[in-house]
């Protein structure tokens, strides 16, 4: 059944490959971290600038969440390695 789909829906399939190899090189985050990560390219989305950690922590309280400059450096790399930003999108 799901090498018929396959064939059938080649295209999807063969993107659907390509992101799960691209998010397995990135490494594993738990959900948390995830979290974190998915914030972290929010708030940049919304600066629409590169920021320090220390300026993303204080954004992120204006949203209501808690988040270290560590976290969001961890979520940063995380990023990076997705290429979702650039290196120097966030500074220490």
């Amino acid at each position: 059944m799901a090498e018929k789909k396959a064939r059938q829906y080649q295209a999807l399939f063969e993107n659907l490959r390509a992101a799960t190899i691209v998010l397995r090189k990135a490494g594993e985050l738990d959900y948390m971290r995830l979290s974190i990560a998915a914030k972290t390219y929010f708030m940049l989305n919304e600066k629409k600038a590169s920021a320090t950690e220390n300026e993303l922590e204080q954004l992120a309280t204006r949203f209501g969440w808690s988040v270290s400059p560590r976290q969001i450096r961890e979520a940063a790399d995380y990023l990076q390695r997705l290429n979702l930003i650039r290196p120097d999108s966030v500074g220490a």
